[in-house]
């Protein structure tokens, strides 16, 4: 019933953010949560990643994805990463998309070489997402 032509995997995980700690604070700068994938940068791992949830601190939706190549001889990821390595202009500019309004989605490395996953929003309080993300190793075709 259900078959797949080549080796994949799907993962998918949840995470909740906790309420903002009471004070007397106004809206302050934008929030971020950065997940931490274990991609290694340069692994020529293809990948995409959904976030899907509540925002419940905007009052919005969170649907985005966002795309990306661990090219081995590529310095990031994300958009410019292409064009860097020889691509026409603007090749990688829809790497990701933002559908609803709940977070933007970007990814870069981190200092000790992962893809990082960034969401930023006005406010995290009491948020609620999935993650769902799609990896292929570029070497199976």
């Amino acid at each position: 019933p259900h078959r797949a032509s080549r080796t994949c995997k799907i993962f998918r995980d949840f995470i909740t953010c906790p309420p903002r700690p009471k004070g007397s604070n106004t809206w302050g700068p934008d929030s971020f949560i950065h997940i931490k994938t274990n991609i290694k940068s340069r692994s020529d791992i293809m990948y995409r990643f959904l976030v899907e949830g509540y925002n419940y601190g905007t009052n919005s939706i969170i649907h985005s994805d966002i795309c990306g190549y661990s090219h081995r001889k590529w310095a990031k990821v994300g958009k410019g990463a292409m064009e860097e390595a020889g691509w026409p202009e603007g090749w990688d500019n829809d790497v990701s998309t933002d559908y609803m309004t709940g977070a933007t989605v970007d990814q870069y490395y981190s200092a000790d070489g992962y893809v990082v996953i960034s969401l930023k929003s006005r406010s995290f309080f009491c948020t609620g997402f999935s993650v769902s993300a799609w990896l292929v190793v570029h070497g199976f075709g």
